[in-house]
């Protein structure tokens, strides 16, 4: 079955405040519509054998697929998904590394998304080396923590190659935002080997659950351009889903090669 894709650029996630009429302002229509939706979900009462968590913590998972770009169409459909105690497809390590290659990155497409079959995204995103990181530590969740801005990042390119340093590469479905600080290298030219410097400063904010377990590996610092396997390195944690139903490592990975890089998480 064709699944779906397209490219957003990065954007801030932005969150609506109501405003009341009883304080002599008028509702704007945007905002009216936003609660009439987000009233609609809260009404619903989910089945399954996952039903209390996602009725208890329904409307934050929904604001969250709001800010992701989850189709208003979709979302009752993946919360039943969720209270039937089901993965949803952004959420499935298998059905993530199947497309590892639409989320290829690079100078000009630094955030990319990935809508699947049953309509959940999957966002991945590198910050500018020049510019503001891809995640900040404004994030709101129902579980999050304090990230330090960091040394500088910074790109330097000379005669065939660049070098970036301490760039925040991140990945976002309807459940959890994963970013680290990741530094690797681009040399130029096909047989001359990309290579994974360092992989770190795991930030991990979770929609709906927990985390723990945070480790740091890069099983690949060096591509293979012989037989074009990419070097490539992770930041892993063990995420608690939907209220302690489903438990999966997670891997937000950096792959560079081919003078390419890609950023997923699976």
């Amino acid at each position: 079955m064709k699944l779906s894709k397209f490219t957003k650029g990065m954007a801030a996630l932005v969150i609506t405040t109501t405003l009341f009429s009883g304080s002599g302002l008028l509702e704007k229509p945007a905002e009216a519509k936003a609660d009439k939706e987000v009233s609609a979900i809260a009404s619903i009462e989910f089945s399954g054998k996952n039903s209390k968590f996602v009725n208890e913590n329904k409307v934050d998972i929904a604001k969250h697929m709001d800010d992701l770009g989850v189709n208003k169409s979709k979302q009752k459909s993946l919360l039943q998904k969720m209270a039937n105690g089901e993965q949803l497809d952004a959420d499935n390590p298998e059905k993530v590394e199947a497309i590892q290659d639409e989320l290829t990155l690079d100078s000009i497409n630094t955030s990319k998304s990935y809508e699947f079959e049953d309509g959940s995204i999957i966002e991945v995103s590198i910050g500018d080396p020049s510019g503001d990181p891809a995640v900040t530590k404004e994030d709101k969740s129902l579980q999050a923590q304090s990230v330090d801005d960091g040394p500088q990042k910074a790109v330097s390119c000379g005669s065939g190659y660049c070098n970036y340093t301490n760039v925040n590469i991140s990945a976002t479905t309807s459940s959890y935002k994963a970013t680290a600080t990741a530094s690797w290298s681009i040399i130029q030219g096909k047989y001359n080997a990309d290579k994974v410097n360092n992989i770190k400063d795991l930030y991990v904010t979770m929609y709906g659950g927990t985390f723990s377990d945070k480790k740091y590996a890069i099983p690949k610092p060096i591509e293979d351009v012989y037989n074009e396997v990419d070097a490539y390195g992770y930041a892993q944690f063990t995420a608690t889903q939907y209220g302690n139903f489903i438990n999966a490592t997670k891997r937000l990975r950096l792959y560079v090669g081919r003078d390419k890089y890609s950023v997923t998480s699976f």
